[in-house]
């Protein structure tokens, strides 16, 4: 009885890592599309138009939050930032780190306060929470934060 108890509970832990693994992948392919989606839209317009506005990538490999190398790294205008200001669409720039952070409005501890900082430069709110405690965010919310990072902010 001991060992189907084991057998049971390791199927458990495995088909659990299995799950939060996928639910990693697809929300690193959303984020990965989002950001295509805005190359392949800009792209199409005529070079004079998106000249300023394009997203870049740096030539060397660079680190992202996550620690992990990757070959580039998007860089993004703040006004492209500014095309993504909605809750079905929502990025924003914190210390110069481009994030989008749409799936996680949801479930946002501050509830919809999050959405003042959709399609902008929200290192201030960010750091004071003038709708909340005007403290700066936890620890947690940094690290959190890195989950939603997808470029760099372009200066």
């Amino acid at each position: 009885m001991d060992k189907t108890k084991t057998v049971i509970i390791t199927t458990a832990v495995v088909l659990t890592l299995l799950l939060i693994a996928v639910i990693y992948i697809v929300n690193r392919q959303r984020t990965q599309e989002a950001a295509s989606r805005t190359v392949n839209t800009e792209t199409s317009a005529p070079q004079s138009e998106t000249e300023d506005t394009q997203p870049t990538s740096e030539a060397s490999a660079t680190e992202d939050n996550s620690g992990s190398s990757s070959p580039e790294t998007m860089m993004y205008t703040l006004e492209e930032v500014a095309q993504h200001s909605t809750k079905d669409d929502c990025w924003m720039a914190i210390h110069n780190k481009v994030y989008n952070v749409t799936d996680f409005i949801s479930r946002h501890p501050g509830g919809d306060a999050i959405l003042q900082g959709c399609g902008k430069d929200a290192t201030e709110l960010f750091e004071t929470k003038p709708m909340g405690s005007r403290t700066p965010h936890s620890e947690r919310a940094r690290e959190n934060l890195e989950n939603f990072y997808i470029g760099e902010l372009k200066q």
